[in-house]
């Protein structure tokens, strides 16, 4: 079950901390103001993602589905407390974060790239961070075989580009994130409402796209969309619908 509280330690004014050896050892502490006020932001969470499956996170613009993916991803730092337990396989998340930091994948809103750089340059880049170097010899082959499978293809030596810069298309461009997320290996990877911008048909392709990810390397993907339609839907494994910060229902989708 799990806990997430919002709020910020208030920032203190002055602090000083003294202490040598010797018979005086002096600590001073000075903090002005009171600590804010904190709310939690979702709560009474429980349920489990297995290998090869895909849970779609569904809910209401503000009501916690941003919050329960980047917990789920284990970026915590922003919130004043988590109770409550998020394992791995076995693995806690504590220890994930200190030992297996890239087995889990938090994918934001808008994608995050290197605009000047072509398709296939991306994928070797992120391939080249992921790969042994006695295996780098097989980065070409898996790059092809990336961008036949997501049918970018064509793109080849376009660049990725971006709000300013010209490029790939929008939908080509989320199948170029879903194919360097595949270079990437990890085992879990949430994907933050992801489809914005992009028309229902390219959409579905990239929900699809997803599905095909997710099959193909056996790892646990969880997604959240404002706007699914029935060809979505009918994707996933299971549902998450969260309202004002709580969970009304997880199951078969």
């Amino acid at each position: 079950m799990v806990h997430v509280r919002d709020g910020r330690d208030g920032r203190q004014a002055g602090r000083a901390l003294a202490e040598r050896p010797g018979p005086a050892v002096v600590n001073l502490e000075i903090q002005f103001g009171k600590k804010p006020p904190t709310r939690d932001l979702i709560r009474d969470f429980t349920g489990a993602v297995r290998p090869g499956e895909m849970m779609l996170v569904l809910g209401r613009p503000g009501s916690g589905c941003s919050t329960f993916l980047r917990i789920i991803a284990n970026q915590r730092d922003s919130y004043a407390a988590v109770e409550g337990d998020v394992t791995y396989g076995g693995i806690s998340a504590e220890e994930q974060k200190k030992h297996y930091k890239g087995e889990v994948n938090y994918n934001p809103e808008d994608d995050q790239h290197f605009p000047n750089l072509n398709v296939w340059q991306t994928l070797r880049f992120a391939l080249m961070n992921k790969t042994k170097k006695h295996e780098e010899g097989s980065i070409p082959i898996l790059i092809n075989a990336l961008m036949t499978m997501f049918g970018i293809r064509h793109t080849k030596y376009t660049q990725v580009g971006n709000e300013y810069m010209r490029g790939v298309s929008g939908g080509e461009r989320k199948r170029v994130g879903i194919a360097e997320t595949l270079a990437t290996k990890s085992s879990v990877v949430c994907w933050d409402n992801s489809t914005r911008g992009l028309d229902a048909s390219t959409a579905l392709d990239y929900a699809k796209s997803l599905r095909i990810m997710t099959d193909i390397s056996d790892r646990t993907t969880l997604v959240t969309l404002y706007q699914a339609g029935e060809g979505i839907y009918e994707l996933m494994d299971k549902v998450l619908v969260i309202e004002a910060g709580r969970m009304i229902y997880q199951g078969p989708a």
